[in-house]
């Protein structure tokens, strides 16, 4: 990833969850149109998203969206890899599978570790 476009994604990350890790009160729950509005995308491709991901986002009690922090940061992985790396829709789901296979081996070689 070039310098320049590093610095567009950290900003892009601060924008879309400025209170995970800081002093303030954080959001617990973003809505679709906040997501969105924060990435520069449509509402529906964040829906597409969804659906392609398999990204499962609470809903409230008359059906909306409720993304939590970890759904963000699903979605900033998802954005990452097709809006910026560039990767088509199959690769980026092969990468994820890889990351996550990555983090099962760590989570299995921290907790054996810990024992």
């Amino acid at each position: 990833m070039s310098d320049i476009t590093e610095k567009c994604y950290n900003s892009l990350l601060n924008d879309i969850s400025p209170d995970v890790g800081r002093d303030t009160i954080p959001k617990h729950y973003y809505s679709i149109g906040e997501v969105a509005e924060k990435l520069k995308v449509p509402n529906t491709l964040l829906r597409f998203w969804e659906k392609e991901f398999n990204l499962k986002p609470n809903r409230n009690r008359i059906g909306r969206r409720r993304y939590s922090v970890k759904d963000l940061q699903s979605i900033e992985q998802i954005y990452r890899l097709l809006k910026i790396e560039l990767y088509t829709i199959k690769g980026a789901k092969r990468q994820l599978k890889i990351q996550d296979d990555k983090n099962k081996r760590w989570n299995k070689v921290f907790k054996s570790k810990k024992s």
